[in-house]
Parts: structure tokens; C-alpha cells; sequence
């Protein structure tokens, strides 16, 4: 998790949270589809 320098995040902040938690999904869901293709 991102420390942010605040005590509450404000909606700005958990919208750039989620999004990077929907990149992050993204791409562990690319590297097992490689990883699949490669076997």
C-alpha cells in the first residue's frame, strides 16, 4: 500500500489507488496468460 501523506486519503486518492490495484490485476493476469503460452 501507498503511504500517503494525508490521515484521510480523499476520493482523488482512492481513485488512484483502485486504478493502480486494477493495473496491477491486469497485468498479473498478462504474465500467467504468458506464462501459460510459453509452456
Amino acid at each position: 500500500m501507498i503511504a500517503l501523506g494525508l490521515d484521510e486519503p480523499t476520493k482523488k486518492d482512492l481513485d488512484r489507488l483502485s486504478a493502480d490495484d486494477e493495473t496491477v490485476n491486469k497485468a498479473v493476469a498478462l504474465l500467467a496468460k504468458m506464462e501459460q503460452q510459453g509452456e
